[in-house]
């Protein structure tokens, strides 16, 4: 076996193999999740939603059925896309392997722009969904609270589109390998600041999550403090699903920096684990394990004046996105929840 293929090292094209392969299993991962989800979402978006007594269920019902449309569209959309960008990503790898690319084209080559087009798209959809997350976990105790806690992602956000415009065109007319061009080079400053929102949405949410989990267990009754383990478990899985991401975005990141051959690797798997550690928090979602703005609701039925402080008690019966029916029992404390 020569050493070149084409004026391409063989090392370079081992690197992108390796790519190429740690991005299809990323993809699969998705895909496998992503039919999870809508097997599990769509059903609630069709079924009538049966709650008795209760003079707001006709209209929890539509806002459910609205809100499990949204996220099947959405997967749908995600899904679609990152199969262009696999498979403009194979049909690129393929030629680079074959010998059929010059290195100076690599990524100005036009089966390669797809890919890059679609990698940046998804990383703005899981990006939006990451500060939607954050907006609805700080609604729940005031919308101006929750806006004035957005400004910076949302800043960062428009920061990151902008920057994503400004890589693809770089890389649409990179004269070489390593995306500099004759101006300035995009990649890290698009990359990083992505990262840094990526990690700001998640200590946001987490920090929300566990500031729940304290108030509740000092309003309740020591019998009664292990009811805000389920804070702890939300912020665990969004740390977790956030975790994945951002240790292949530092990978690249640092690799890139030093000029190695593995940021190619990192960079073809980047939006495949994107993808998948958003279709994981989906999910969770579509499970009934996430926190959702129905969460939130408070549903007073009755109160008791224990210790001075009053308690809000709600008891509902609801039927969960698998089909089943569950009895939850809600009991929280107002101040607990007040900001």
């Amino acid at each position: 076996m020569s050493e070149h293929v084409a004026g391409v090292p063989l090392r370079d094209t081992h690197v992108w193999l390796q790519g190429a392969f740690l991005a299809c299993f990323a993809y699969g991962a998705q895909a496998v999740l992503a039919g999870m989800c809508v097997r599990l979402l769509w059903p609630s978006r069709v079924r009538r939603c049966d709650w008795a007594n209760n003079t707001n269920s006709n209209a929890i019902a539509k806002r459910r059925r609205r809100w499990c449309l949204a996220l099947v569209s959405y997967l749908l959309v995600m899904f679609v896309l990152s199969t262009v960008y696999v498979v403009g990503l194979l049909q690129f790898v393929q030629r680079v392997v074959a010998g059929t690319m010059e290195q100076t084209f690599w990524l100005a080559a036009p089966l390669g722009m797809p890919a890059n087009v679609m990698m940046i798209v998804l990383g703005w959809m899981c990006e939006a969904l990451h500060i939607w997350r954050c907006f609805i976990i700080y609604r729940c105790s005031s919308t101006l609270a929750a806006k004035m806690v957005i400004i910076l992602p949302a800043a960062a956000f428009v920061g990151t589109v902008v920057l994503g415009g400004l890589w693809m065109k770089q890389v649409g007319t990179a004269p070489t390998l390593n995306w500099t061009t004759r101006c300035f080079d995009w990649t890290t400053p698009y990359f990083a600041v992505t990262l840094g929102l990526n990690s700001l949405t998640t200590i946001l949410i987490v920090a929300r999550l566990l500031l729940y989990r304290r108030r509740l267990n000092c309003a309740l009754p020591v019998s009664a403090s292990g009811q805000g383990s389920d804070y702890t478990t939300l912020a665990g899985l969004v740390v977790e699903s956030a975790a994945i991401y951002t240790v292949f975005s530092l990978l690249f990141l640092l690799s890139f920096a030093f000029q190695h051959p593995l940021a190619q690797v990192f960079l073809q798997a980047l939006c495949p684990i994107q993808t998948m550690s958003t279709c994981l928090v989906i999910f969770r979602i579509s499970q009934g394990r996430e926190w959702s703005q129905r969460h939130s609701e408070v549903h007073e039925m009755s109160s008791d004046d224990i210790g001075g402080t009053k308690w809000a008690c709600s008891c509902s019966s609801r039927e969960d996105v698998s089909g089943s029916t569950i009895q939850d029992i809600h009991t929280t404390a107002k101040d607990a929840l007040e900001t």
